[in-house]
Formats: structure tokens, sequence, C-alpha cells
């Protein structure tokens, strides 16, 4: 949402602000979802295949 934003602002400060929120909250979701798989995968013992996660 905070990516789609930045379409609409012609303020460089704005667009900084929001440009940084977007890339937090992407790492946030990153990190997340990666322990959810990471934690799946060791789980079921194919934690061989985490690689291809990070990779993808």
């Amino acid at each position: 949402m905070t990516t789609a934003v930045m379409g609409f602002t012609d303020a460089i400060i704005a667009w900084y602000v929001l440009r940084f929120i977007s890339g937090m909250i992407s790492a946030l979701i990153f990190v997340v979802v990666a322990s959810l798989v990471l934690d799946q995968l060791a789980g079921k013992g194919k934690a061989h295949f985490s690689a291809i996660f990070i990779v993808g």
C-alpha cells in the first residue's frame, strides 16, 4: 500500500518516508514468512530445501 501511495506524491520527503516504511514492512514480512517456511521444512525433515526458498 505504501509503495502504491508513492506514485501519488510529488513531495520528496514524503516519498522517502513512504519508501522507508515500505522497505521495513517488506523486510518484516520476509523474516516472518521465512521463519514459518523454515520451521515447516525442518519439522518434515526437509531442511535441505531451505535454499530453494531463500533463492526464490
